[in-house]
């Protein structure tokens, strides 16, 4: 097309080119658009993943305060430092029964677990 537009007059080959770049800007635009859609997707799946370990968050510290609660005030107050030392070692979020479940370095794994009940 590019040796037939020599011989066209220069407004023809203008609006040939005005035409050309149209026709690439709607293709971005296109582009852009599904992206963004693409995008809002993913906000919202995020978005419900959020929510789920929010919730999964404050049941496990409920469980934590209680646990602690228990083990603190289990009715054996002794000034024994061995006795002290038999209380839970380990954080709420190494002991976290999502802790195996989750793979936040794998990109799919999080959207796996969106489908994992957590009440199972």
């Amino acid at each position: 097309m590019v040796t037939r537009a020599k011989g066209l007059r220069p407004s023809t080959q203008k609006v040939l080119s005005l035409a050309a770049e149209l026709k690439t800007h709607e293709k971005d635009k296109e582009h852009l658009r599904m992206n963004l859609s693409k995008a809002e997707e993913e906000v919202k799946v995020i978005f419900e993943e959020n929510n789920i370990l929010d919730e999964e968050n404050k049941r496990l510290l409920r469980q934590y305060h209680k646990e602690k609660n228990l083990h603190g005030s289990g009715g054996k107050h002794t000034g024994n430092a061995s006795a002290k030392t038999n209380k839970r070692k380990s954080s709420p979020k190494i002991c976290s029964p999502i802790e195996k479940k989750i793979d936040f370095t794998d990109p799919d794994s999080a959207r796996k677990w969106i489908g994992y009940s957590l009440y199972q």
